[in-house]
């Protein structure tokens, strides 16, 4: 499993993110558990992509995770 820490510009709100990702159907989002998973190709394999909040508004960080490249 592949797995990598992100860091973005504060400040963020992940939360006002995930309710307009929410409105896609290709996305799974769970607000409650700060956590997106969106379908992406890489190398035209199909992957679940899981972005995760780990940080704050004030310090926004992210923990990215796919099953790539073991799949």
């Amino acid at each position: 499993m592949w797995q990598q820490q992100i860091e973005v510009a504060p400040p963020y709100d992940f939360s006002k993110a995930l309710k307009r990702l929410a409105l896609d159907p290709l996305i799974s989002v769970d607000i409650a558990k700060q956590k997106v998973i969106v379908p992406l190709y890489v190398q035209q394999i199909p992957i679940a992509v899981t972005v995760e909040s780990i940080g704050t508004k004030e310090e926004p960080r992210f923990l990215v995770t796919a099953p790539y490249p073991e799949r």
